[in-house]
């Protein structure tokens, strides 16, 4: 993931964000650069020994998301494509390997 200058605003404006990551090294990383702006976000890795999901923005290994997407589909019930998302990633035969695709 490579986050640009103009990234942080648009995340503002659209709803929640969930930035999965293959190996735990990178959702540090990529959580790094994104607090980097002065924006706060959540790390979901068990590999980090932090589950946490409560803020628009999280960043998240495949492996520990999809083993507990529960976590996150608790969100507002006018999210729809956020449920979407999650409903998709529990259905997909590819659940736990990286795959770079738009939900």
């Amino acid at each position: 993931m490579t986050v640009c200058q103009d990234s942080p605003t648009k995340l503002r404006a659209r709803g929640r964000v969930l930035v999965l990551a293959d190996v735990r090294e990178l959702v540090e990383q990529n959580h790094a650069k994104y607090r980097a702006y002065g924006l706060e976000a959540d790390i979901f890795s068990a590999g980090l020994g932090r589950k946490q999901a409560a803020r628009q923005v999280v960043f998240g290994s495949v492996q520990s998301v999809v083993r507990n997407l529960e976590a996150f589909a608790g969100g507002p019930a006018d999210d729809a494509s956020y449920r979407r998302a999650i409903e998709r990633l529990r259905q997909a035969p590819h659940a736990g390997r990286c795959q770079r695709r738009a939900l």
